[in-house]
């Protein structure tokens, strides 16, 4: 006796097979992000003579267009990054500096290397962040569907960034002035964490639908009826 066999049905568990028998491979290769990050500021006596160097060509630009460094900070659970962000009291953009430390492993000695990414945002009132950044996206899961990112690859002078962040934004609402103490900001990137993550989450949920069975989706949504 035969019985009907349904395609989209092998082809589910057949892709489902094959993400969840990578799984353990994953999580042992990822770092787990904490649900809450725990946001300390770094004073600039407690810089290394590297680090200091680092930002030091990026105050001085960003001093030119008006823009002071308020803090800066890592999230001491979640890696060695450290961020410091300007503001300039005129203007709604405010400037991310972030010194990536990555350790690696010279001759069974461990030593840091370090590099710089620079990037502008913008907040509007309907929720919109405009992400202008120097780095480039590492997937779509990244970028959740309030944020707008603009990837300029390439580009280190401030300025530069700056105006192609301005281009943008011009069209995209009314923006909401930054907060400038530290306190504020403390409280910011940590509601940002929150909410990307639950973002993230409902967004993954839907990708995975969507990719492992995508007939079945299409016709639970509509997607897959054409007209008569």
């Amino acid at each position: 006796m035969r019985f009907p066999v349904d395609a989209d049905l092998v082809v589910f568990f057949y892709t489902v097979g094959k993400v969840l028998s990578s799984l353990p491979r994953l999580r042992q290769n990822a770092r787990p992000v904490p649900a809450h990050y725990d946001v300390e500021e770094v004073p600039n006596a407690f810089l290394t003579e590297a680090q200091a160097r680092y930002f030091t060509p990026y105050d001085q630009k960003l001093a030119v267009m008006n823009y002071q460094p308020v803090c800066t900070f890592r999230v001491a659970n979640y890696g060695n990054n450290l961020m410091r962000q300007y503001v300039n009291p005129a203007d709604t953009a405010r400037c991310v500096v972030m010194i990536n430390e990555t350790a690696v492993n010279v001759g069974g000695q461990q030593t840091f290397s370090n590099s710089c990414t620079m990037s502008f945002h913008t907040r509007f009132t309907d929720g919109t962040i405009l992400t202008t950044r120097n780095m480039k996206l590492k997937s779509i899961l990244d970028r959740p569907p309030y944020q707008v990112i603009q990837e300029c690859p390439g580009i280190e002078e401030p300025a530069e960034m700056k105006r192609r962040h301005d281009v943008r934004s011009q069209s995209m609402g009314c923006p909401v002035t930054p907060v400038s103490d530290v306190p504020a900001i403390f409280r910011d990137v940590q509601s940002e964490h929150e909410r990307h993550r639950r973002t993230k989450a409902q967004y993954t949920h839907g990708y995975l639908l969507r990719t492992l069975w995508p007939a079945r989706t299409a016709r639970a949504t509509g997607g897959g009826r054409t007209a008569a």
